[in-house]
C-alpha cells in the first residue's frame, strides 16, 4: 500500500497507549487522527493549521481492525474538510473489492 511512517503514526501511538482493544482500536485512531486536524499537527500538506483541520493529506482513508478469532473488520472513508462540497452527498459505491472505489462521485486516491 506504499503507506509511509507519518501515515501509520496515529494508528502506532494508539496501540503503544492503549494496547489491542480489538475492533474498538478503529475508533481510537479516529479519534486520534480527528484531535491531530484540530492540532493542526496533522495531514501531509503545507496548508493545514490549528481549527482548520487536515489539509493536504490524503482523502482515503482506510480503517482495519482484529476481532476476536480470526474476524477482520476494515472500512473505506473519506476525510471531509470544511467547506467541501462534497460533505451532503453522503454517497459510496464500491464497484469491486480491489479498486474503483468513488465516495460523492470523486474518485479516491
Amino acid at each position: 500500500m506504499s503507506l509511509t511512517p507519518s501515515q501509520l503514526r496515529a494508528s502506532f501511538e494508539v496501540y503503544t497507549n492503549y494496547g489491542n482493544s480489538s475492533s474498538a482500536t478503529v475508533f481510537s485512531v479516529m479519534d486520534r487522527l480527528r484531535s491531530d486536524g484540530e492540532a493542526g499537527i496533522g495531514g501531509e500538506g503545507k496548508e493545514y493549521g490549528p481549527g482548520v483541520g487536515i489539509k493536504g493529506g490524503r482523502k482515503g482513508v482506510v480503517g482495519c481492525a482484529f476481532g476476536p478469532g480470526v474476524s477482520v473488520e476494515m472500512v473505506l472513508m473519506r476525510r471531509v474538510e470544511k467547506g467541501d462540497h462534497n460533505t451532503d452527498k453522503g454517497i459510496v459505491e464500491v464497484t469491486n473489492g480491489i479498486g474503483g472505489v468513488s465516495v460523492g462521485g470523486e474518485e479516491l486516491d
